[in-house]
């Protein structure tokens, strides 16, 4: 046993187990959605941004600091410290310590690419939403930074984390708990205020009650990240009690949930990229932008439409190109009314010289076989 208590010891329960068997898997999962949502972006969309890079970077810092983790709780995390060998503990907190610089970075990534996902979603003339977003970004930045620099900083030497015998020096308890704390509550506002922003931008279309309710909660999933962090947060207390002993139990929960909250931010920020995945194994066929993108700044997408209605005789696919951007097509219902961002079909003949295609409109059926697209705001007449 590694230490005594005064009076009777808890029951050895141990959770290791279960803690490590649910981090895998959920870590599978988050994996390997990211992943089919770089699949969707580079092979169906080819729309491929800075947002899916970064969390594309997040899902290896991931696997790294749950691989971590999970020597951590190899090594008695998650047990009660009376019933941990002697010789394991010093190792148990030096892994554990070792995971949280890579448990902040991917955390951030996640956050950024969510961050990033909604800025090139929003047009540039959207100037309050765009704020909001990079307010969010640099908050989350220096928030990071801080807690990092107070991380490494927190006992000289370091081995001290690991090893409290040894002489050295550490920072008062005070500065070495405003970064935690500080840090929790820039994510949770930032959390709120990126699941503000669909909110803002979708109220107002011209949609079905349903169908509205229905893109805004698919762009708000952050709210499970959100809910997780004030799970978090509630736990940070067990960081600085430094009257509890018992830590490989006490901070058991707090490293279950810190991991919860990077797969789930991970998972939420990439299922709304994924519909094109959804249409093509429904067997709804691409039509995919030859653009190189930049956010905000117009249709440089993936047009989608049935099969069907690309073969049906007469029918032309209208896209209204005012204040679309270049991931609107992974959210947004194809069947909107015009000035909302829709996708509309047009059945009706056109008599030879006339066209009622209405302004801004590019009818699609006469440019489905070109290469390149170059978009601009005349309106085109079909011939």
């Amino acid at each position: 046993m590694a230490t005594q208590l005064d009076g009777p010891l808890p029951p050895d329960t141990d959770y290791r187990r279960a803690y490590m068997a649910a981090i895998i898997v959920v870590t599978v999962i988050a994996i390997m959605v990211a992943w089919l949502r770089m699949y969707t972006r580079i092979v169906l969309s080819k729309n491929v941004w800075w947002d899916d890079w970064i969390m594309f970077l997040g899902t290896f810092l991931t696997i790294v600091t749950n691989a971590i983790l999970t020597r951590a709780f190899e090594l008695g995390l998650g047990r009660h410290i009376y019933y941990v060998p002697e010789a394991q503990i010093p190792d148990c907190f030096k892994w554990l310590w070792v995971a949280e610089p890579t448990n902040l970075f991917a955390l951030y990534t996640v956050r950024l690419s969510i961050a990033l996902f909604f800025l090139r979603l929003i047009p540039t003339h959207h100037k309050r939403n765009r704020r909001i977003i990079w307010a969010s970004i640099w908050a989350l930045t220096i928030s990071d930074i801080y807690v990092s620099i107070n991380y490494f900083i927190q006992y000289r030497p370091i081995q001290k984390v690991w090893r409290p015998a040894i002489p050295g020096k550490c920072l008062s308890d005070s500065v070495y708990a405003a970064a935690p704390w500080v840090y929790q509550a820039v994510s949770i506002l930032a959390d709120i205020a990126l699941m503000s922003i669909p909110i803002l931008m979708f109220r107002g279309l011209n949609l079905p009650l349903r169908t509205k309710i229905g893109v805004i909660a698919l762009c708000c999933l952050g709210v499970f990240t959100c809910a997780i962090a004030v799970v978090k947060t509630a736990l940070l207390p067990a960081l600085f009690d430094h009257q509890n002993e018992d830590k490989t139990w006490s901070l058991a929960q707090l490293c279950f949930w810190a991991q919860m909250e990077i797969c789930t931010g991970m998972i939420c920020g990439s299922l709304p990229c994924l519909k094109p995945l959804y249409r093509q194994i429904r067997g709804g066929t691409t039509i995919p932008s030859q653009q190189s993108s930049s956010y905000g700044s117009g249709f440089k997408g993936t047009i989608w439409t049935s099969r069907a209605e690309i073969e049906a005789p007469g029918a032309n696919v209208l896209i209204s190109l005012e204040d679309r951007s270049r991931s609107e097509d992974s959210i947004l219902p194809r069947r909107l009314q015009r000035d909302d961002l829709e996708f509309r079909l047009n059945g009706r003949q056109q008599s030879a010289g006339e066209s009622s295609f209405p302004k801004n409109v590019l009818p699609t059926a006469s440019i489905l076989r070109t290469t390149q697209l170059d978009i601009r705001s005349e309106s085109v007449r079909k011939p």
